[in-house]
């Protein structure tokens, strides 16, 4: 069985405030810059043998310690990048607030699209690819794949056999970990949203 290690990037300046998407050059702020270095010690006991990441800059900034940490490489994985939210990127939520499409988004993501971006149903099809191919490349390994919280939320949901629709009652906070386990036959749920000191 091949565990992967989801981890969400740091903080930045928009978590809660805006659709960062797609967008490139959003860093982490002081917080995301101390989850991403807290991120050594709360994964010091636990076996790692490949570092992934979105190559959103903010997804490479929180790999970075712990990358360095282990002298691993981080290898950049386009299908492991954010949503796209298509023409809602950058956008405030107080800006999208009175938008029905974006709460049409939010109460039926099971049929609803982002603006001219992705529904989660592409954002599922991509993430489970990815994940079945470094299954396959790391069997019986421990991989963390340093990502962002719709693909993350999305990849719980599916493998944990979740409906769509509820997808919002999964909380991926910035930096944490959730973890699963495949193998051809089996799914294991690990945890989920861990802010703590994770053990394998």
């Amino acid at each position: 069985m091949t565990t992967f290690l989801l981890i969400r990037h740091g903080h930045t300046a928009l978590v809660g405030r805006a659709l960062a998407g797609r967008q490139n050059g959003v860093s982490l702020d002081d917080t995301g810059r101390k989850q991403a270095q807290n991120l050594v010690e709360r994964l010091a006991s636990t076996r790692i043998d490949a570092v992934y990441a979105s190559p959103l800059q903010r997804a490479i900034e929180t790999a970075q310690p712990l990358a360095s940490h282990r002298s691993m490489p981080i290898i950049p994985r386009d299908r492991l990048a954010e949503m796209d939210f298509g023409q809602w990127t950058g956008a405030t939520l107080a800006d999208l607030e009175p938008d029905p499409e974006w709460h049409r988004f939010n109460s039926f993501r099971s049929s609803a699209r982002a603006a001219k971006g992705e529904s989660i149903l592409d954002l599922q099809v991509r993430i489970v690819a990815e994940l079945e191919e470094l299954r396959l490349k790391h069997p019986e390994q421990v991989v963390a794949l340093f990502s962002h919280g719709e693909l993350i939320r999305s990849t719980i949901i599916y493998y944990a056999g979740i409906p769509i629709d509820l997808s919002l009652r999964i909380e991926v906070s910035p930096a944490s970990i959730s973890a699963i386990g495949l193998a051809e036959r089996e799914v294991r749920i690990l945890t989920v949203n861990d802010t703590g000191t994770y053990a394998a």
